[in-house]
Parts: C-alpha cells; structure tokens; sequence
C-alpha cells in the first residue's frame, strides 16, 4: 500500500473536498444567489472545481519531481518549504473537515433523499449503520494509542504529546508526497549512508573508472524506468479510486437516496484502509509486548543503559581516524569477493581520500 502512497493521499483530499464543498452549495437559495459558485462546484459546465484541484496537486507533484532531479538537496529545502507548507495546509483542513463530518453523522445516520426538481435532500425516518464512520473513527483513532499504550505519561506529557502529534500532521504529507518523491527520483544516487564522506556513490564500490561509469548509467537507467512505472501506477491508481468512489453525484437528474447502509465500493475501500490500520496496531502491540516480557524476564534480553554522548567522545577519542572503521569494513567486503590480487587496502584509502599520513 505504501507504493501507492501518493495516489491514494491525493483521491483522499480530493474526495473530501469535492464532496464538501458540493454538499454545502447545493442548495436551491445557494444556486440561485449565485448561479457562477453554484456551476463552479456542482456544474458540469467550463472547469470545475475537481478538474482545478486535480491540475493544481498535480503540478504541484510534477514540480516536486523537476525539483528532485535536477536541484541538489542542499539548493532544493527553499522549494520543499513552499511546497510542503501547502500540502500541510491542505491535510490539516481535511483532516478538521472529516472529524465535522464523522461527527454530525454519527454511527446511524438518517436517510437521505435528493430531488432534482427542488434540488433539495430530505431526511428520512430511516437510520442505517454507517461503516465509513466506522472506518473513519478506527483511522483517526491510531492518535489515542499513545495515550493507551501510556496513559499516566500521557496525561504528565500531554504538551509534549500534542506538539507531537500537530507537527506529526504537518510533516505528514512531506513525508507521503516530497520525500517519496524525492526518493524515487534519486534511486541511482548510493552517496549517502554509512560510508566516508570523501566516498561518493559508485567510487566506494570500485576505484576503476570504467566500472564507476558502468554502474552509474545502470542506476541511472533502473531510476528512469522504475519511477515512469512508480508515476503510472499511482496515476492509475487515482483514477480508478476517483472514479468508483463517487456518490451523491447531483448532476445526473435523478432521484438519489443517500446514507442506505449498503456496503459500496466507498466502504469496501475505506474498510480496507481501516483493517490495515487494525492489523499495523495488533501485530505492533504483540511485538512490543513480546520485547517487554523477554526483556525483563530473561537475562539475555537485557538491554544495557548507555551514553551515546560520552560514547561518541571515547571514539573519536580512541579511533586514529573516524573513517577508519568504515575503510575496514570495505575492505573486509572486496576481500570477500576476491578482489583483493586488485585492490590493496593503500588503494582502498587513496580513493577514499586518505593518503598516507590521513
């Protein structure tokens, strides 16, 4: 699911806002005191708003991507600041909107009629179960575990936990829209991680050049096609959603009759993102669970109380080089493909940048 990440954020904005915005407007004093807002969301004429939200988002993505792959990351934070401030605005106001909205419906909710002569929805005497509320109340409801696995530290942090928990949102479609793309733009780029900084991608795989340049190009020709097919199947993925995920469209003429309890291609959706939210929880809780029992009733789980501070200081302290034990460890890795009549560990340290003399 979480290749999907990115399509399945965006129809979920997308479904929210559209939905609310045409249940606010569609009224019969909304559209004849202003017929152009009323065409706007609810019409079919000219561009609407989900034809405008969808060109919007999705420039917004594609200069994302521009940015990922031609900025250096250290040029492209400015552009990621503008970008993920209006993504964050965006989910925090749905996210608001969809807690009004399980609210005001409740778990039984009344029917529903709309009728297109008066272009007005009457309520029914007849309540249904709701299982979008109810999928809806189980997503939402993965803030309060930490105040269930935690109460008494819960209630002695709840500052600490509620800044948390805001910046949580906020960074939460940084992280689902700019560093997903960010990452499947730069899947060539093996620069980073645990190894030297003078190491720059290939050169820490081989000092050859010719080999350097080989590897390149095959990483650089993986990126291109895994992220064309990423980009596609998102794309696909979005529209297959939007598309079955429709309900209480007004704009046909006919007589439509909402909140039925039937269990449609919505619920099934919604059902399905709830049940991977109860099956992350579950297993996570027994895994931790497990851990805490192993850990304070079997020696050999016992973990020991360590300053990383005061650790740090007595590496740098003790090791000649604070590379050195990453050029070991290259060294260790060529020598177990038998490259060693090639390679000498000299050579392993000119190319890392450490001549004699470090």
């Amino acid at each position: 699911m979480s290749f999907f990440m990115v399509g399945s954020f965006y129809v979920s904005i997308k479904l929210f806002y559209k939905n609310y915005f045409r249940q606010l407007t569609n009224t019969p004093n909304f559209n004849w005191k202003h017929p152009d807002l009323w065409n706007f969301f609810d019409g079919e004429d000219g561009i609407g708003f989900s034809t405008l939200f969808g060109y919007s988002y999705s420039i917004l993505l594609i200069f994302t991507g521009l940015v990922s792959i031609a900025t250096p990351i250290d040029r492209a934070v400015s552009y990621f600041k503008i970008i993920a401030i209006i993504f964050s605005v965006l989910t925090i106001l749905s996210i608001v909107g969809i807690v009004a909205f399980l609210i005001g419906t409740g778990f039984w909710p009344h029917e529903k009629q709309y009728n297109p002569d008066t272009q007005q929805w009457t309520e029914l005497p007849q309540q249904n179960f709701s299982w979008l509320t109810l999928a809806g109340v189980i997503m939402l409801s993965t803030y309060l575990v930490p105040f269930i696995m935690r109460p008494i530290d819960f209630i002695w942090n709840l500052p600490q936990y509620l800044l948390g928990m805001t910046a949580y949102l906020l960074m939460m479609p940084v992280f689902i829209n700019v560093m997903q793309c960010y990452s499947m733009c730069n899947l060539h780029d093996i620069s980073w991680g645990n190894r030297p900084s003078a190491s720059s991608g290939t050169s820490a795989l081989s000092i050859h050049d010719k080999k350097q340049q080989e590897l390149k190009s095959k990483y650089m020709v993986f990126r291109v096609n895994f992220l064309t097919f990423w980009i596609c199947a998102n794309i696909f993925y979005a529209i297959i959603i939007e598309n079955y995920a429709q309900v209480d469209d007004t704009s046909s003429g006919e007589v439509i009759v909402a909140n039925t309890g039937q269990f449609g291609f919505l619920e099934i959706f919604a059902t399905y993102l709830a049940c991977l939210v109860v099956y992350r929880v579950f297993f996570g809780g027994i895994h931790i669970l497990k851990f805490k029992i192993l850990r304070n009733f079997y020696r050999a789980y016992k973990t020991p109380i360590v300053d990383l501070h005061q650790e740090v200081k007595r590496l740098r302290q003790t090791t000649r080089d604070w590379n050195e034990s990453v050029v070991e460890a290259d060294y260790d890795l060529i020598e177990e493909h038998n490259d060693y009549d090639e390679v000498t560990q000299n050579d392993i340290m000119l190319s890392d940048g450490m001549g004699p003399g470090g």
